[in-house]
């Protein structure tokens, strides 16, 4: 009995994430706290008897009155300051005085699913196997108390793990990568411009959309197998009614030469031509080798996503501007040195990334206000951002590579400074 009650004692008393021998030296301690907290009491109530002598003071007409001191009210921006260095300062106490290091660890979930499944083992063992007759009433009672809240305290450290700051933290990392890849569609922000909610992109809004809409994927992996190898790198020129119905063209074809460039863009061109992909919403066409984007692309009203990286492409058509609903656009690790001026007509472009690349000048009133990234481009001196980025007030993430003087470096500093919600710049 009493081999089968100390563990639980043990567990009860102390708790997985934390030490023992502390609680113990603690409760032997308690003279020192209760002298601490006297202290603490002593000066909160001096503190606040001084302040209030002096509101009297300056509030009573007939006392001679002190100079007043400006009285600081909290901003938006203080307030963000300070909960920024309370979680810091929260994760300085978890390393420093806590088990947090291991807890949040791979080791630490290990160690944790072992231990609960021990526990929940011996409570079915003890439930199913162990004969009860042999013990009093009370002590098999007592034997359920400590399986049964053991468990409970297995299953909440889980749920305070799942909902500390370690784990958000660990989760936004993924969720920041999830947005950018329009894998995860923001769904509204809190004041400081952090994700407050957030939904899976091209989410069907009813019951009865999910019943009578059946989206579309096509994916080249030139195989002779696949029904679609004939119709991108073969002789077949029709092309079958779904795939009006197109929500996404992934060509995975990383064959060296014109070859591949070639067959994906008479693909598109035949198909645009023929009342085709108008639903299309994700072209990923990543390491094809300088694909052929056909003029006609910008009928593609509905795509959100285009993806050319890797394809080492020379130019993007101006008909991109056309693509209104465009919200990523990818061409990074390309040969494409300068981008259209069509693309200021992008009202939703949120994620654009580059490499090394121009913009021409913007034509027209319109600006990339919804952009969020902006990696790889290139600034010099007839650059439209050189004098434009404060403008981008929704940027988030800012990546630039330029060719200026001192005067006009410290003169894109200043612009670069004016965007307040910028988190990373490289």
């Amino acid at each position: 009995m009493i081999a089968f009650w100390a563990p639980f004692l043990f567990l009860h008393l102390g708790g997985p994430d934390k030490t023992t021998a502390y609680s113990l030296e603690d409760n032997e301690l308690w003279l020192r706290h209760l002298l601490g907290v006297a202290v603490q009491v002593i000066v909160a109530l001096y503190v606040f008897i001084r302040a209030y002598q002096a509101a009297v003071c300056q509030s009573h007409p007939h006392l001679p009155r002190h100079r007043k001191q400006p009285i600081v009210l909290p901003t938006p921006d203080s307030e963000e300051a300070l909960e920024v260095i309370e979680f810091k300062l929260g994760f300085m106490y978890d390393v420093f005085y806590t088990k947090s290091l291991l807890v949040y660890s791979g080791v630490g979930g290990i160690l944790r699913c072992i231990t609960l499944s021990f526990t929940v083992c011996v409570f079915l063992a003890f439930m199913l196997i162990t004969e009860k007759q042999e013990y009093m009433r009370v002590d098999v009672i007592i034997r359920y108390i400590l399986l049964v809240g053991a468990i409970v305290l297995k299953f909440y450290a889980v749920v305070i793990i799942l909902s500390s700051d370690w784990t958000m933290l660990w989760l936004s990392k993924y969720l920041l990568d999830l947005i950018a890849g329009d894998m995860v569609q923001v769904v509204e922000r809190k004041n400081n411009g952090e994700v407050k909610t957030c939904r899976l992109p091209y989410a069907l809004q009813s019951r009865q959309e999910l019943q009578h809409t059946s989206p579309k994927r096509l994916t080249d992996h030139y195989s002779r197998s696949d029904e679609v190898f004939a119709r991108i790198h073969g002789d077949s020129s029709n092309l079958p009614d779904h795939y009006k119905d197109l929500i996404s063209i992934l060509s995975f074809d990383t064959r060296e030469g014109n070859k591949p460039g070639e067959e994906i863009g008479n693909f598109l061109r035949r198909g645009i031509a023929g009342g085709f992909f108008h639903q299309l919403q994700v072209l990923d066409l990543e390491n094809v080798f300088r694909p052929e984007l056909p003029t006609n692309i910008g009928k593609l009203s509905r795509l959100r996503y285009l993806g050319l990286r890797w394809t080492f492409l020379d130019s993007v058509p101006t008909s991109i501007g056309n693509l209104l609903n465009l919200q990523t656009l990818d061409v990074k690790h390309t040969d494409v040195q300068t981008l259209p001026s069509s693309i200021w007509k992008l009202p939703k472009l949120r994620h654009l990334y580059l490499n090394q690349s121009k913009i021409m000048h913007q034509k027209g009133g319109s600006s990339l206000k919804n952009l969020h990234t902006l990696c790889g481009a290139f600034v010099d001196k007839n650059s439209p951002l050189k004098g434009g980025l404060d403008k981008l007030i929704n940027l988030r993430k800012l990546g630039l590579a330029f060719q200026l003087d001192r005067s006009e470096q410290r003169a894109l500093g200043d612009k670069i400074v004016k965007p307040w919600g910028l988190r990373s710049l490289k």
